[in-house]
């Protein structure tokens, strides 16, 4: 008499270790957008992610076209790592998806290439003349995006807008004021007259990365505890 043999279980495909994990938060930098979004994970498979549709700073959507390329990072304990990849669909319904196939091999990046979050900080600019009071619309390691009502103005009395223009910013991060020189990135036109621009650290010592970066996390576990991304 045969006897039949026990049928072995299903294993689970084991984790790619070098993508990021189910539900980790990742940031995605569209080709000719200039702008990122943050969205979670879904599913990994072998040569490609799903993420959730991302969300700027504001908490709007991005709207994107299959074919669109873009640079996914995500952080992995004590470092940032990154890939290319290409949008190949777009997936409809409550909680649209993207679907992105990967371009190449994963890399670790520089530090500047942080996750942000939507994050509203009071801060104080100065071009070179009287400071000028604001909030921060998001915050990384690597820079801030920032909303005045009033733009400062240089010695001369004129408002800076060129890439790479030097400005002195100070974040109230939570009651420690960081204090850095930051370089000008870009510049957003907007119908309300406020200025809005994204700028770029310069020299945030090791200690001040690190405090924006705990205090960037824990801005976006709380999103994520309430379902805002």
């Amino acid at each position: 008499m045969q006897l039949s043999t026990p049928r072995e279980a299903a294993v689970p495909p084991t984790p790619d270790p070098d993508l990021p994990g189910i539900r980790e938060l990742v940031d995605v930098l569209a080709d000719g957008l200039g702008e990122s979004a943050t969205a979670s994970v879904t599913a990994v498979e072998p040569g490609a992610i799903r993420t959730t549709v991302g969300q700027t700073a504001s908490g709007r959507r991005i709207r994107l076209d299959p074919g669109t390329r873009a640079r996914v990072t995500w952080r992995n304990g004590q470092e940032v790592f990154g890939v290319s990849a290409e949008l190949v669909a777009v997936h409809p319904g409550d909680d649209p998806e993207w679907e992105l196939r990967l371009l190449g091999a994963v890399q670790q990046t520089q530090r500047r290439d942080a996750v942000r979050t939507p994050l509203q900080l009071p801060v104080t600019v100065n071009a070179g003349r009287e400071d000028r009071t604001g909030v921060t619309l998001d915050l990384s390691e690597g820079g801030a995006r920032l909303l005045l009502k009033d733009p400062p103005v240089d010695a001369g009395g004129v408002v800076p807008h060129s890439s790479g223009t030097r400005l002195r910013l100070t974040i109230d991060l939570d009651g420690t004021d960081l204090a850095d020189e930051v370089r000008l990135i870009r510049r957003y036109l907007r119908e309300d007259g406020y200025w809005e621009v994204s700028v770029h650290f310069t020299g945030l010592t090791e200690q001040q990365e690190d405090a924006v970066r705990r205090r960037v996390f824990t801005e976006l576990r709380v999103l994520r505890s309430r379902g805002v991304i």
